[in-house]
């Protein structure tokens, strides 16, 4: 993602990302490497759209584990899931869990 932005708003942007790096800092603490952190991105619209649009953990994402079914041969039919994303040729990207 590519934002444009003027001089007029360095502090602003300073100031923001220093919050996020302080979330980012609170959520290690309070969850640490191994908890799942929270699902924030679900509900986050960035220009675009929610957050999770753009992740690139998505694919393994717990929040978006309904997207993926175990395929059981013989049982069940293996299914493409697509995304909100597209490539950059503005094709959706799918993937098959």
């Amino acid at each position: 993602m590519m934002v444009t932005l003027r001089e007029s708003q360095r502090d602003l942007i300073e100031r923001v990302l220093r919050d996020y790096a302080a979330q980012v800092e609170w959520y290690f603490r309070r969850y640490g490497p191994e908890e799942s952190w929270p699902f924030s991105g679900l509900f986050n619209d960035y220009k675009g759209g929610p957050a999770c649009n753009f992740c690139g953990f998505r694919p393994t994402c717990k929040a978006w584990e309904h997207e993926r079914m175990l395929h059981r041969p013989g049982i069940d039919t293996p299914r493409v899931v697509e995304t909100d994303m597209t490539d950059i040729d503005g094709k959706p990207i799918t993937f098959t869990p």
